[in-house]
């Protein structure tokens, strides 16, 4: 039996307060049990590699990086794609879209991008904004109460998750994708659908 492990992780995730405990079992369970048993264990960024090196002591020649990517079957430039959809969320052809896809909850915070978006509103630029993904109820609800607050209706809009599938659609109805305060492999989606992006200063970002 051949046993193959990945590993995601990367320091901005790295924000456990009782990391300080973890971190000793952790590398205590990889470097004895998990390396030892494993043919192979795969990184899927540089960074999540320097991490297992550098917090867990994985020996290096342990490590095989084999980077996530975006499948172009699903996720490629399309005329068809973008006017589809644009027509379906009411937008005219003159409108800019920025989107945002994901979950909406602290860690990814997207509603840092409220803020720009107001900012932006306020200095005379019009634009649309989508926000699209799995909502923590609570979350939702501040983000909604900082577009009422704020007179954004007109501009912003709320859709509940959809299908991977359906993401192609989004990605090519949009002029821009903005994650504000954290990593995601849609960046990689998105410009797989040319859809330029604007992302969080973060290494893992800067990589990909």
């Amino acid at each position: 039996c051949t046993l193959v492990v990945d590993d995601h992780m990367l320091y901005v995730a790295s924000r456990n307060r009782f990391r300080a405990i973890w971190r000793p079992l952790f590398k205590l369970l990889l470097t004895r049990t998990v390396c030892g048993a494993a043919s192979a264990i795969v990184p899927v960024t540089d960074e999540t590699a320097r991490y297992l090196v550098e917090v867990y002591g994985v020996p290096k020649d342990k490590l095989t990086v084999i980077l996530l990517a975006a499948s172009t079957d699903d996720f490629f430039p399309s005329r068809e794609k973008r006017q589809a959809k644009r027509s379906a969320m009411g937008l005219a052809d003159t409108d800019k879209l920025f989107l945002y896809t994901g979950k909406m909850e602290p860690i990814k915070n997207p509603i840092v991008a409220l803020y720009a978006a107001r900012r932006l509103r306020d200095m005379g630029y019009s634009f649309r904004f989508a926000f699209v993904g799995r909502a923590d109820p609570t979350y939702l609800a501040n983000m909604r109460k900082y577009v009422s607050e704020n007179q954004l209706e007109e501009l912003v809009t709320f859709y509940d998750a959809v299908p991977t599938c359906e993401l192609a659609d989004y990605f090519n109805a949009a002029d821009v994708a903005v994650w504000p305060t954290n990593c995601t492999m849609s960046s990689l989606e998105a410009m797989a659908c040319g859809c330029p992006v604007i992302l969080a200063d973060l290494p893992i970002n800067c990589e990909r």
